[in-house]
């Protein structure tokens, strides 16, 4: 169940006070608000209500740069096993500390000058506390008055998780980075787990997970969750012990996760708080979801047997989305987006088919997206990015594939009257030859029931027809895995620079046959760019092989006054001169924007630029919110509220527009632009009963006569749908923005 009010949406860590189950503690990073509420939050009711207390605010000063203190974040959170009422929790701004149960905290700095951030606490009580984070390992004895700081041979900073051996609290275990490090000194001398006994996972640029759990026989257990979750045994003297076991790794870790039933990717282990020793883990999450643990006898459950819950808390993050009616399950479907032909909405018999991409748990299916009932087909494995086609031909991008883990495949499917996505077999399509995908998103778009294009390291590729009968048992090539490839002819239609950018996005409009195309081209250090291409060509016989571009020309669309590049951009897919858009300028805040003549002139969009801050409540940009984490990025860029523009279906002749914030939400306007409503609510969505949908990447609409359904994908929080019962334009939505 989704606690709805707890607002900061960005959670890291949660914790219950064993003493009173009511009482919860929660950190998160920033929420994008200028009177923020992330960081710390307490509830004393178990979930129902929080609170952000007022002395968990940093002071000015007090960090160690401002943006610090205007963005927020808290990570790590201990309570002392002596007295539940002292609880630690580390922030991008120090150590916090309360002592009457989350009511009041004072700021420590563990790390050398003002604060910094502190990601992982062991409370051992009696005032003993070390922790980890940006300035490596300190430890206090004396509840935080005072702090090691020079080490003979230090804990390197960073990101980090810390655990301390339950038979010496002067034995602590790390993890940092791919690496695990243990100190038998309290932390004076840190040292690297030699190879024997270094975690097996490396290089996947994950951050990686350490606890502890004591057993009976005066020895304890090392959990290491990393791409897969493992169990070592530790005495005293030696952490982990060889073993003797058949299925352990170097005979020193035992995997415990994949090998039982658990997906890949691990975040943390939580143990039965009941029981001091032998305790059984009882719940596992990674980014899969949440495992439950089904043994619950030990020492059987050291050894768990992991399934999912029938509802699990996965925060679905969906990496492309495609919409199709149907009539009935063998009726010809026609795309609602396309403008090549919309089905009226009777409410009855048409049902709408969504195909989802999600990132690391691969696609998903339905043909009853409006029905009573939703019964989904999960298929494909990890990343599942665009997710393009209509009721006879789908295609997905997948990810990683290939010697170094970084190409994503493309799997077809050519789906029976009346048949469905988990009912067919996979097919993957081979791209141009000497070619691969750019990315693994809004990279391939649909341009008509059999022709795709895609963006590749060599450029803009057309296919010819995926189902024709030529492209069936096509030739094999090396290395290629034992699926049924197929090969479809390609048109190369070039690119319109000399330097190939480091990402991209392919957008289509206009007619099936002529269609248009639009790119937009992300280059490291400089504003994205726009540009259209035109004279493009589908049908007839191509030849196989990678066909010559043609009579194809390409024009770079400026933004108003050529001042920067663009954010996020949609074409209207109906009429090609339509564009909306957000005008990204260094140094300054973005600006929404729309045009009706292909960007020879632009209409800003004030109302549009105060529903994506609030009136003020939330920051357009921000310096230090959370922007992934993983190699090569500090995981706290900062970035701008625009993530999503749109346009309504191919009925409303671009009046119809839809919008959305990272933090504040999302937007409709039924009038071109000029005024603007909201459709989620940030502020109190458990007693308005309208959700609050951070994060949302796609729009899709199906719009008849008598009403339109709105489907939403997230970045987090998975697929939503919305009805409207009249016509949008006549609707009255949620509210002002």
């Amino acid at each position: 169940r989704h606690v709805d009010s707890h607002l900061p949406v960005a959670t890291w860590r949660v914790a219950v006070d064993p003493t009173n189950a009511s009482r919860v503690y929660a950190t998160s990073f920033y929420d994008g608000r200028v009177e923020s509420l992330a960081g710390i939050n307490v509830s004393a009711d178990g979930g129902g209500s929080w609170i952000h207390p007022a002395t968990s605010v940093p002071a000015p000063g007090s960090c160690a740069s401002g943006d610090r203190a205007r963005n927020p974040s808290a990570f790590g959170i201990a309570i002392s096993p002596r007295d539940a009422r002292e609880v630690l929790v580390g922030t991008n701004c120090g150590l916090l500390r309360s002592v009457d149960a989350g009511v009041t905290w004072t700021r420590l700095f563990p790390m050398t000058g003002a604060g910094r951030d502190v990601w992982s606490i062991v409370s051992h009580g009696a005032g003993i506390i070390d922790l980890c984070g940006e300035g490596g390992h300190r430890r206090s004895i004396d509840g935080g008055a005072h702090w090691s700081v020079r080490p003979s041979k230090p804990l390197p900073g960073g990101r980090c998780s810390i655990a301390a051996s339950p038979l010496d609290p002067d034995v602590l275990i790390a993890t940092r980075d791919t690496a695990i490090y243990h100190t038998r000194d309290g932390g004076r001398t840190w040292m690297l787990f030699g190879p024997q006994r270094n975690h097996p996972d490396s290089g996947l640029g994950r951050l990686s997970s350490v606890a502890t759990n004591a057993r009976s026989d005066g020895t304890f257990d090392l959990w290491y969750g990393y791409a897969m979750l493992y169990r070592g045994a530790c005495t005293r003297t030696e952490c982990p012990v060889r073993q003797r076991l058949t299925d352990s790794i170097a005979g020193v870790w035992k995997e415990v996760g994949y090998a039982g039933g658990a997906h890949l990717d691990i975040g943390v282990v939580l143990f039965d708080p009941a029981d001091s020793v032998d305790a059984c883990p009882l719940l596992l999450s990674n980014d899969g979801g949440i495992e439950r643990n089904t043994i619950a006898t030990k020492p059987l459950c050291h050894t768990p047997r992991w399934v999912q819950p029938d509802v699990t808390p996965h925060a679905l993050w969906v990496l492309g989305m495609q919409l199709t009616q149907i009539l009935s399950p063998d009726s010809t479907v026609h795309d609602s987006t396309g403008g090549i032909s919309v089905v009226p909405f009777n409410g009855l018999n048409t049902y709408h088919r969504i195909i989802v991409g999600t990132q690391d748990n691969g696609s998903f299916q339905t043909d009853r997206a409006n029905a009573t009932t939703v019964q989904w087909a999960n298929t494909d494995p990890a990343d599942a990015g665009d997710a393009v086609g209509d009721a006879k031909v789908t295609i997905n991008s997948v990810c990683c594939f290939g010697a170094d883990g970084s190409q994503a495949w493309l799997f077809l499917r050519d789906l029976e009257p009346g048949g469905v996505l988990g009912d067919t077999t996979a097919h993957r399509l081979l791209p141009p030859e000497g070619t691969q995908l750019l990315t693994s998103l809004n990279a391939i778009v649909r341009v008509s029931t059999t022709h795709f294009a895609i963006l590749t390291d060599r450029g803009l590729f057309i296919s010819g027809d995926v189902l024709a009968g030529s492209v069936r048992g096509a030739r094999a090539r090396p290395g290629v895995p034992s699926l049924d490839s197929l090969y479809a002819p390609w048109t190369a239609l070039g690119w319109p620079t000399r330097t190939r950018p480091s990402a991209a996005g392919l957008m289509v409009a206009g007619d099936s046959a002529n269609p248009v195309f639009f790119v937009r081209i992300d280059s490291a250090g400089t504003p994205s760019q726009l540009w259209r291409l035109s004279g493009a060509h589908v049908g007839g016989a191509a030849p196989r092989g990678i066909k010559p571009a043609g009579r194809v020309s390409w024009k770079r669309i400026l933004p108003p006054d050529g001042n920067g590049g663009f954010g996020v951009v949609a074409v209207d897919r109906a009429d090609p001169t339509r564009l909306f858009a957000s005008n990204v300028r260094t140094g300054h805040d973005p600006r929404m924007m729309r045009t009706s003549d292909g960007g020879t002139s632009w209409t800003l969009l004030p109302a549009l630029d105060a529903c994506m801050v609030r009136n003020g409540t939330f920051r357009y940009t921000n310096s230090r919110g959370p922007t992934g984490i993983g190699t090569g990025k500090s995981g706290f860029d900062g970035y701008s509220q625009p993530t999503l523009v749109t346009y309504g279906s191919a009925m409303d002749s671009g009046r119809v527009l839809l919008a959305g914030a990272a933090d504040a939400g999302i937007f409709a306007s039924l009038d071109a632009g000029e005024t603007w409503k909201s459709l989620t609510d940030p502020f109190a969505p458990q007693f308005s009963g309208i959700p609050h949908i951070p994060r949302p990447r796609y729009v899709r609409v199906a719009d008849g006569p008598q009403g339109s359904v709105v489907y939403l994908g997230s970045q987090g929080r998975g697929v939503w749908m919305t009805y409207f019962p009249r016509r949008p334009r006549t609707v009255i939505l949620a509210g002002d923005c």
